[in-house]
């Protein structure tokens, strides 16, 4: 397990977006994330269905998913540091809470859990959407962190039963331990839902 203590904030936009295929993972965001081959299933141009299929673990940068919004903004500690499988580096707040990442994840996923590693987070609330733009959320989860002294915090929060497939993440970080917080990754267990083109 790793430990340090979080310096002074960020925003950015990654990832790509595959098509054309049928894919099982879950999005792994971080350093200790297992990553083996994915499985790839190709789809027929006649199935129009969604697909469900079983869940392994696929890096998300290779899967589409990316930062959409952040609601604060340092140069020196852009967003993508969410997505890069380095716990060494972070998205860091800038302002008051609450305080808000958006994640897109390219395709939508049945959502089982939610890992964050960060620093100074208090309380925060995991919601999804359904939807092609992200308008309306539902709550995913709720969870309080103990306070860890500046050291990083590792919290797995099980996400309820989705009514449809998650398209767009939402964590909302709702107050701190700290007047600033930071987030060095997060990670989605998830089955992916993935239609042909």
């Amino acid at each position: 397990m790793l430990a340090g203590r979080a310096p002074p904030v960020g925003l950015g936009r990654t990832g790509s977006s595959g098509s054309g295929f049928s894919m099982s993972g879950t999005l792994a965001l971080s350093e200790d994330s297992f990553a083996p081959t994915p499985s790839y299933r190709p789809t027929s141009p006649e199935d129009e269905t969604m697909k469900l299929v079983s869940p392994t673990f696929q890096e998300a940068a290779k899967s589409g998913a990316e930062i959409q919004y952040t609601s604060s903004r340092d140069p020196a500690h852009p967003a993508e540091n969410i997505l890069d499988g380095d716990v060494a580096t972070y998205w860091m707040s800038t302002g008051l809470y609450p305080q808000e990442i958006l994640l897109d994840l390219g395709r939508p996923q049945r959502i089982s859990a939610i890992q964050l590693v960060t620093t100074n987070v208090r309380s925060v609330s995991i919601e999804g959407s359904s939807e092609l733009s992200a308008v309306n959320f539902e709550k995913l989860a709720l969870e309080e962190l103990e306070a860890q002294s500046g050291m990083l915090q590792r919290k797995e929060l099980d996400c309820r039963e989705q009514q449809e497939p998650t398209r767009f993440v939402k964590a909302k970080i709702l107050s701190g331990w700290h007047d600033f917080c930071s987030v060095h990754s997060i990670i989605i267990r998830s089955e992916l839902c993935l239609a042909s083109d």
